[in-house]
């Protein structure tokens, strides 16, 4: 009985979510993301730590915008169609390309 309450007050949601094809990100990119690094940052006074992290995002976010422009010229010099594959390309990276997550609410 205390169920049926229960799933009457809170019904189930079910999130349908289709995964970006972020092929551009390396092995060493999942490595260098790690949250480890921030979260010392986070709990550290220390100003050399938060002097390296700060150092640390930026050479990180130099070498993720490289491999995304080696990624997306790849593509674009292996296709035939390069009107279609950059606008693609575009879409897929302001995330309007089939990347959205669905959130379906079941009322059974």
């Amino acid at each position: 009985m205390f169920l049926i309450f229960f799933e009457s007050c809170f019904p189930t949601l079910h999130v349908t979510t289709k995964t970006r094809n972020n092929h551009w990100i390396t092995t060493g990119i999942r490595v260098s993301c790690k949250k480890s690094l921030y979260i010392l940052r986070k709990t550290s006074n220390s100003p050399k730590i938060k002097a390296y992290y700060t150092q640390y995002c930026k050479i990180l976010r130099q070498i993720i915008g490289k491999a995304k422009q080696l990624y997306y010229s790849d593509l674009l010099t292996s296709t035939e169609n390069k009107s279609r594959t950059s606008w693609g390309d575009i879409q897929s990276e302001i995330g309007k390309a089939n990347n959205k997550s669905i959130l379906h609410q079941s009322l059974n």
